[in-house]
């Protein structure tokens, strides 16, 4: 009854976004106790803040916390996609400058959802939707999470997920979402979440423990609870490679080491990504998945598909291409139907 009494009393006194502050970084994000971060619903802003710098853009974040136009449940006729990823799949890149200081000339123009749709609809494919599911930050587990509380909820016929470079290169209190393995306590885990003496609690806990980071192991286990979790479902899942900038291209001018993560060099940086690269393969291979390629075109000198200030975010040509790789690959397979006339 006083657990109960407790649980009244917060929802009655405390605020909608109790236990919610906002990403001093980040104008449209928020700090979640049990999802690390989270986009802010219903957030629209042109020019939102980043940093000390503005993005170029208008920027609408709808009710579900998601990038884009609304999302109808139940899910209407014809092929749902759900694109799960970071800052890279949500659609952020810097042109210029040096991320954190001064001036630093964000974008958020590169979102190859919004590009998977384009190229889908101009290919006769009018009843294929696309979702951007991606939030800035995010790594494997943060998706594992996603994929289990919110996403499966919009019903979707198709899910691509592209993670792999967050998981070793931040490392923090708000990383920390994993899931129990025992699956009781999983779907327990799952159904009080909601709750705000849970999200207390959880709070009370993040600030006492140390900053993990999600190893290669854990990594590799995230990947195959998504395969598990789509197989379950019947939902077809793509894994999309995560290529950094080419190596011969040099650190960005003026960027102080050590890297995000530790990396004290750039060999160092790129040997510690390759490992997840690797890793990424060996359960794709494993587990009988998809996985679309794309480091080989995005390294090419002439693609020019990333600036001189960004080693691990694709600019608008790259973000083009990779739509237009998992595009192939849906055709390919037959998971967006038949051409449709308009």
């Amino acid at each position: 009854m006083a657990l109960a009494l407790g649980e009244i009393a917060l929802r009655t006194l405390a605020p909608r976004t109790f236990l919610q502050p906002d990403v001093p970084d980040f104008s449209w994000m928020s700090y979640d106790p049990v999802n690390g971060m989270i986009n802010k619903a219903g957030f629209h802003q042109l020019n939102p803040r980043i940093t000390r710098s503005h993005l170029f853009g208008d920027l609408r974040i709808n009710a579900r916390g998601f990038r884009g136009d609304e999302v109808i449940v139940p899910k209407p006729e014809g092929v749902r996609v759900v694109c799960l990823g970071d800052s890279s799949t949500f659609g952020l890149w810097l042109a210029s400058g040096i991320a954190w200081q001064e001036n630093a000339d964000f974008r958020i123009d590169n979102d190859y959802p919004r590009l998977l749709e384009q190229v889908l609809h101009g290919r006769g494919y009018h009843h294929v939707e696309v979702i951007n599911a991606g939030v800035p930050g995010y790594n494997s587990s943060h998706g594992v999470r996603q994929l289990a509380t919110q996403i499966l909820q919009l019903e979707p016929d198709v899910l691509t997920v592209r993670f792999g470079f967050n998981d070793h290169a931040f490392s923090g209190p708000v990383t920390d979402v994993r899931d129990p393995d025992n699956p009781v306590l999983r779907s327990l885990y799952y159904q009080v979440q909601h709750l705000r003496l849970f999200r207390l609690a959880v709070a009370r806990y993040r600030r006492r423990v140390g900053p993990p980071a999600v190893s290669v192991a854990l990594f590799e286990k995230n990947l195959r609870r998504f395969a598990e979790l789509a197989r379950e479902k019947r939902i077809g899942l793509l894994l999309i490679d995560y290529p950094l900038r080419p190596i011969e291209s040099g650190i960005v001018p003026g960027e102080a080491l050590p890297f995000l993560g530790g990396a004290r060099t750039l060999e160092e940086l790129h040997a510690r990504h390759q490992m997840y690269q690797d890793a990424l393969r060996k359960v794709a291979t494993q587990e009988g998945l998809q996985v679309i390629e794309t480091h080989r075109k995005l390294s090419r000198p002439e693609t020019a598909a990333y600036s001189s200030a960004d080693l691990a975010h694709p600019n608008p040509r790259g973000a083009a291409l990779i739509a237009r790789r998992i595009a192939d690959r849906l055709e390919m397979l037959g998971w967006v139907g038949e051409r449709s006339h308009q």
